[in-house]
């Protein structure tokens, strides 16, 4: 492979979207995602868990949504989050990232607030979460942890584990 080739492959394989989420900042690898879109009409889903937002259509199909603020809160005080999330403005637009398995089996739609900006991270998937660290979040869900690319004195970024969060999300959902 030429060099320019095998340096664009891995900073494509780096380049995540960054999302805030309940104060956190995660980022969500472009190699998982399908589609980006202000979020759509959600149809929502009796008796399911509070972390399912319903099924909307999206990337040419129909996707669950995922309320990614109580996903990765899961577990945490009732108080944390209340009904939507915790950023939960008056004018603050949601966003749908839609994201895809590895083994393309899986899909779904994560519902966060704001935007996401694209941002190239440094040692994907980043550092293993020492014991204690991000206690606040579901860090199953979390591959690593990386610098945060807009400065050095910003707490990490979290990186998320987009196949093993679809798996256990249908995990849940068919139990």
């Amino acid at each position: 492979m030429p060099v320019a080739t095998a340096t664009a492959a891995a900073r494509d394989a780096d380049r995540c979207l960054l999302v805030t989420v309940g104060g956190g900042r995660f980022a969500v690898p472009t190699r998982t995602v399908l589609a980006v879109s202000e979020l759509p009409p959600v149809s929502a889903l009796p008796f399911s868990p509070p972390w399912l937002r319903g099924l909307a259509r999206a990337a040419g199909g129909v996707v669950a949504v995922i309320d990614l603020a109580r996903l990765l809160t899961l577990g945490s005080s009732p108080d944390a989050l209340p009904a939507r999330a915790a950023s939960d403005e008056e004018g603050v637009r949601e966003t749908m990232i839609v994201v895809r398995a590895s083994d393309a089996e899986l899909d779904a739609g994560l519902a966060v607030r704001g935007i996401a900006r694209l941002v190239t991270l440094s040692g994907m998937p980043g550092r293993p979460l020492a014991t204690g660290e991000l206690d606040a979040w579901r860090t199953v869900l979390i591959a690593g942890l990386v610098p945060d690319p807009t400065g050095a004195d910003r707490s990490p970024v979290a990186v998320l584990d987009v196949d093993r969060l679809l798996r256990d999300a249908r995990r849940e959902l068919d139990a």
